[in-house]
């Protein structure tokens, strides 16, 4: 896990007593990131994040991310990750390294 990551977007963990595990949903990157509840979601955005960094962008089948169907869409790009609403001028662009950490300690803390 990516302690430094997680600390510049104010990202932490947390299991419930019922046993479900959450993300405190602090800023738009972390409510996006906690859409992806199972780590093989986690895993398939993870595979195209991969690809576009290595320079194979034009082989992810959909660079857009629909998330929660309402307010959150995503956009992968091969340089950074686009946070947005629909109708909303407010773009949130994330390093694609720093959301493949983000993405890679979710997905770790899933599994454990």
């Amino acid at each position: 896990m990516n302690k430094q990551i997680l600390k510049q977007y104010d990202t932490e963990f947390y299991k419930l007593k019922t046993g479900r595990k959450i993300i405190r949903v602090t800023n738009r990157v972390n409510s996006y990131i906690f859409m992806y509840r199972i780590a093989e979601d986690v895993e398939d955005i993870l595979s195209d994040i991969n690809l576009a960094l290595e320079g194979r962008l034009n082989e992810v089948v959909d660079p857009y991310y629909i998330g929660d169907g309402f307010s959150n869409r995503g956009e992968l790009t091969s340089s950074e990750f686009i946070i947005y609403s629909p109708g909303s001028s407010t773009r949130i662009i994330v390093p694609l390294n720093d959301f493949k950490e983000l993405l890679s300690s979710w997905k770790e803390y899933l599994e454990c």
